[in-house]
């Protein structure tokens, strides 16, 4: 099957009382990047994978050779789209992802492998005001951005419908985030608004930490 690509860009400001590194710590915090996608239902932390072997995808730096990298850490993700509209439960259908993460300075970046050959890059940043395309205003000084680049590679006569998936399941991605970094829910740093949903801790097996929400 022919292969092809798509990339989509997005961002939101940081609030002005939000610095930085919080912004980092946040993105740092790999839950709240899968928590903040709009098709996740339940989510599983694999921990670390030092057998990844880095050469195998560019996208990736080993830590050995990048002080900033962090040691690749994997998630497996359950999603649920719709493929027919209209139909409620009937028209929907459960997808398992493997979702790997890695830290950088400034950022972090992850791969999606889901089924039907569809793969998944992402980096989401902590960006100054006028950087990566957005002008800042006159005057304004330290404004902040959570930016977002996704890239998906699928076969051609797929993409149409990956796309339309992927675009609603990211478009609020920057903004969900930039108000996780407002309430605090950075690595280390984590936590609960009284305002929001509990989570259900459904498993812990060998360090593995399942959770559903809803």
């Amino acid at each position: 099957m022919f292969e092809t690509a798509h990339t989509i860009r997005f961002r939101h400001p940081l609030p002005r009382n939000v610095s930085p590194a919080s912004a980092i710590a946040t993105l740092h915090h790999h839950q709240n990047l899968i928590q903040s996608q709009a098709l996740t239902t339940t989510m599983t932390n694999l921990g670390p994978s030092p057998e990844l072997v880095y050469d195998e995808d560019p996208y990736f730096s080993a830590p050995s050779t990048a002080p900033y990298a962090s040691v690749i850490e994997t998630w497996e993700i359950k999603e649920v789209v719709t493929i027919i509209p209209g139909i409620g439960d009937w028209g929907k259908r459960t997808l398992l992802l493997e979702v790997v993460f890695q830290d950088l300075a400034e950022s972090v970046r992850s791969r999606a492998t889901a089924p039907g050959g569809v793969t998944v890059w992402a980096e989401y940043r902590v960006e100054k005001r006028g950087s990566g395309g957005a002008e800042a205003a006159q005057g304004e000084i330290e404004a902040w951005d959570i930016a977002e680049e996704v890239k998906v590679e699928c076969g051609a006569l797929v993409m149409p419908f990956v796309k339309r998936q992927m675009e609603g399941a990211h478009k609020d991605m920057c903004r969900k985030l930039c108000d996780m970094a407002e309430k605090g829910k950075g690595k280390g740093e984590q936590q609960d608004s009284p305002n929001e949903e509990p989570r259900e801790l459904v498993h812990r097996d060998s360090g593995a930490e399942k959770i559903r929400y809803g």
